[in-house]
């Protein structure tokens, strides 16, 4: 990842709970072996229930007979998780049956069946964290639990089985799509059984969940000393991103889902990823592809939005970018469409040009692909080398301030108006991850990609770490502010550390969007105690003035200081219309987030509060003449009369 400038509290990132990063392994189930307990009531008989797992089956597993990937009960009231052999349909107990899912052969897939037994006897499964099917049923547990056959036995699963968890309650959905990759707290009095299925030898299955410790534990059958029941498995959380060989067309397909044409539409949109390219040329390369409608470009010189019948490029700017795109190095890239005739471009979370040109008309069931373009044909060009990671997909123009906020962060996936998010946080990183090729949606959606012509069991063209924002900081800004001062306006910042620093360039914009140099001033160099530095900017412009700093290091290399803005001149014209019965939204000309306040006739203030982006909404008030006043930051106010009804 590039060199980074910013604030001590930004560098806190608060990781996922994550697994160890050791080689995790699988229980392999051959057709024969099996696992035995000696407790009926593994699964919660007299409560509600979820039971999760990931399971993968090889080619030769669909061989036109039932497997059981577990089970336990008896027959007419039995709960069981297997698959059809005919065709990989998962079966779910022998009242609901076969259900609508289908599992893919030589990948891993997570499973998750919830029961609530206790009041509408609902069953639901989720497939990835996907909800998919639901049936409703009921159970009568009567015999032991069991892992890779039936109860009585029978129908011994051909399979490989990983981080088996049985609930007692009905976890909800976000739970279930949020903790694929998570480790639980034994001690979670929910959590009845937890089989890591961590062991590299040995017959011992054991259970983790402290709940009933090793009074759970199950045997393998069929084995002697396991020696033929483990193998290796990638399930596991991990800081990760993809590596993509162009010479092999590595890519990554999402399929068709309508969502994704909203980003083209009149409202507008937002595609954002990270990218680290291996190599560039003159020719373009592919990091994020929708035929005919939107496909995001690299060259060494240019950014391109391919439309379907233009491409329309931003030039880089040659002092910013003297060697072009920078290769082997993670940069962030945030595209904000304006639904009608430009779109923006982000650069590490700051603004860096616009691309004029509109987007294409959407085309029915084309795919997003990312690595390569594809036609009509399903033909791959423009191949990509190099790294991607943190894609997502928007529904909304992302304001400046979430681009630069985001840009460290993984999402949780519920965000409003995030359409898709691939993270790629999981597997083993350089590692072994044969079978680990869907593209996780961590959004609802659960509109899943599938990685194709990837190498997943070599370390090239793989899984590898990325871990954001964890660079050696060359400057480690304590504090930045600005403010007005009489007729000019006044710039302190405070460095921690500084190594190999040469100075800072003071910008200067209207808009927030251009800026102009106005001022440099020198840096320490190298420096571990606390550093302070002004300018004063003499001729500030009439109105908003941003301000931001563009650090350089004796390498040449840079990089930009959040903005900061002051603010000469009125205030802007307020402005009000009616949104709907008893409700006004109030619009600051250039505001931001200004104080404001409301006011009755008598001059009694009712409300006050904070502009978001020089907008509030007025409501729940009385039909009648009011008043809405804001003060501006350097003192100015501007006050206009509304009428509620």
């Amino acid at each position: 990842m590039r060199k980074s400038f910013t604030f001590l509290a930004a560098c806190a990132f608060i990781a996922p709970s994550l697994k160890t990063l050791a080689q995790n392994k699988a229980l392999k189930l051959n057709g024969s072996n099996y696992v035995v307990t000696n407790y009926k009531d593994v699964i919660p008989t007299d409560n509600n229930f979820t039971v999760e797992l990931w399971v993968y089956i090889d080619a030769n597993g669909l061989d036109g007979n039932i497997h059981q990937f577990l089970s336990e009960g008896a027959p007419g009231g039995l709960f069981s998780i297997g698959y059809d052999g005919a065709d990989g349909t998962v079966i779910v107990g022998d009242l609901w049956g076969p259900t609508n899912y289908k599992l893919p052969t030589e990948q891993w897939t997570h499973l998750a069946v919830s029961v609530d037994v206790l009041s509408t006897s609902e069953a639901k499964l989720y497939v990835n964290g996907a909800l998919r099917d639901s049936y409703y049923s009921s159970v009568n547990y009567v015999d032991y639990f069991r892992i890779g056959v039936q109860p009585d036995l029978s129908q011994i699963a051909t399979a490989k089985i990983d981080e088996l968890k049985i609930w007692s309650v009905v976890r909800p959905p976000f739970s279930v799509k949020t903790d694929l990759f998570s480790d639980p707290d034994p001690a979670d009095p929910n959590l009845a059984a937890w089989y890591k299925m961590n062991s590299n030898s040995g017959n011992n299955v054991a259970n983790s969940s402290t709940l009933r410790g090793s009074l759970l534990d199950g045997t393998i059958n069929n084995d002697p000393g396991g020696a033929n029941s483990w193998t290796s498995s990638p399930i596991q959380s991990g800081t990760n991103g993809l590596t993509f060989l162009g010479s092999e067309f590595d890519q990554v397909v999402v399929p068709y889902n309508s969502s994704y044409d909203q980003i083209g539409n009149g409202a507008g949109g937002t595609v954002e990823f990270w990218v680290n390219p291996s190599s560039l040329s003159g020719s373009w390369s592919t990091i994020l592809g929708k035929y005919n409608h939107y496909s995001f470009l690299l060259s060494t010189t240019q950014i391109g939005i391919d439309n379907g019948t233009t491409i329309n490029t931003l030039t880089l700017p040659p002092g910013d970018f003297s060697t072009g795109f920078p290769t082997n190095t993670w940069s962030h890239l945030a595209f904000v469409y304006n639904g009608t005739d430009h779109t923006d471009v982000y650069y590490n979370g700051l603004f860096l040009d616009v691309i004029p040109g509109t987007f294409g008309s959407p085309v029915a069931n084309q795919p997003i692909t990312l690595g390569v373009s594809k036609d009509l044909s399903n033909t791959d060009t423009r191949a990509f080398t190099g790294g991607i990671d943190e894609v997502r997909l928007w529904s909304s123009q992302q304001s400046d301030v979430a681009i630069f906020n985001n840009v460290n962060n993984t999402l949780t996936g519920l965000e409003a108006n995030l359409l898709g998010q691939f993270t790629f946080d999981y597997g083993v990183a350089d590692g072994d991850n044969s079978g680990m090729t869907v593209a996780l949606d961590n959004t609802t959606n659960g509109n899943h990609g599938q990685l194709a012509n990837f190498q997943m069991s070599g370390t090239s063209s793989n899984i590898n770490s990325h871990t954001l924002n964890v660079v050696p900081l060359p400057v480690t800004l304590a504090k930045f502010t600005a403010r007005k001062s009489g007729v000019e306006a006044v710039l302190q910042w405070q460095t921690a550390s500084e190594q190999n620093s040469r100075d800072f360039t003071i910008e200067r914009s209207s808009d927030g969007k251009s800026f102009s140099a106005i001022g440099v001033v020198a840096a320490a160099g190298n420096s571990s105690n606390l550093v302070d530095y002004s300018f004063t900017d003499n001729t500030p412009l009439d109105g908003s003035n941003y301000y931001r700093l563009k650090q350089r290091d004796l390498d040449e290399k840079f990089t930009y200081s959040p903005m900061r803005l002051v603010n000469f001149g009125a205030t802007g014209k307020l402005f009000w219309h009616a949104t709907g019965k008893h409700t006004v939204e109030v619009t600051l000309q250039q505001g931001n987030n200004e104080n404001y306040s409301v006011s009755d006739v008598n001059g009694r203030v009712l409300t006050q509060g904070q502009l978001s982006y020089g907008k509030t909404t007025v409501s729940n008030l009385p039909a009648g003449v009011y008043f809405v006043r804001v003060i501006s930051s350097t003192g100015g106010t501007a006050t206009t009369k509304i009428l509620i009804f």
